[in-house]
């Protein structure tokens, strides 16, 4: 498609954030809804129960994926170095959310 955006965000954060974020994630294997035991936890002790957590969220391989994403960000930092913006996501929604609002409205790419 050759589609060149004109902005593109990267969130960063490490290792033991990713891995304790995807921790947090659930599915229910009844309806297919995902949940975040922090965030957005279920409503009913009966969903909360039945929750599972994926196999791709488990520790072991969040690591492994972690290790695959950091050995090829530099790929995608070099592509759209001009387009770039990094901010920092364990900084609070409304901050990220200023960032990314400031760089859409104030570019200087």
């Amino acid at each position: 498609m050759r589609i060149k955006p004109s902005l593109v965000v990267m969130f960063e954060q490490g290792i033991e954030e990713s891995v304790r974020r995807l921790g947090n994630k659930r599915v229910d294997p009844l309806t297919g809804n995902e949940y975040n035991t922090e965030v957005h936890p279920p409503k009913t002790e009966e969903v909360a129960n039945r929750l599972v957590i994926r196999k791709e969220d488990e520790a072991s391989n969040a690591k492994k994926r972690y290790n695959v994403w950091s050995q090829n960000i530099s790929l995608l930092e070099e592509s759209y170095k001009n387009v770039l913006l990094a901010t920092a996501s364990d900084k609070s929604i409304e901050t990220v959310m200023e960032n990314i609002h400031s760089a859409i409205e104030n570019p200087i790419f």
